[in-house]
């Protein structure tokens, strides 16, 4: 009769990853030198690189997930200001900054870059944004399906 041995090894995936992406950080090796990235994404964060400076538009999830990716291509310090249409939003802070209302998002920062984060009011704030007097190409539309991170 055989006799199969089987072996398991527990193994601490969670020190792993974090294993990796230590050695990541520490080679300061980009999101788009890791092959993760779309042309999109590099597309756009060559746009925000060239900017002077940053204004995300959307606190929430997505507004978070843009600027880890800032850090990650280390341009995080061109963020101005973080602003929301949330009355419960700007009552807090986002990534160190206070959360400002977009109204007052434009009027301290009328000539920066405004970043448009939030999946399905997109129109919405790029027709508030205009409104307010923002230039039409100093507004990008940030979608993460399109940057080749997120399913």
């Amino acid at each position: 009769m055989y006799e199969e041995t089987i072996i398991l090894y527990r193994v601490n995936s969670s020190k792993i990853v974090n294993d990796i992406r230590a050695q990541i950080c520490e080679a300061h090796i980009t999101v788009a030198e890791q092959y993760l990235a779309s042309p999109y994404y590099e597309k756009t964060m060559g746009q925000l690189k060239n900017a002077d400076s940053i204004v995300i538009v959307g606190a929430g999830v997505y507004g978070r997930r843009l600027y880890e990716m800032l850090e990650a291509e280390e341009i995080s310090d061109k963020v101005a200001a973080v602003c929301d249409n949330s009355k419960e939003m700007q009552q807090g802070t986002s990534f160190s900054k206070v959360v400002l209302s977009v109204e007052e998002a434009v009027r301290l920062h009328p000539n920066s870059t405004f970043v448009i984060t939030p999946r399905f009011y997109e129109n919405e704030l790029l027709q508030q944004l205009v409104g307010l007097g923002v230039d039409v190409t100093n507004i990008l539309i940030w979608t993460f399906a399109y940057t080749g991170l997120i399913d």
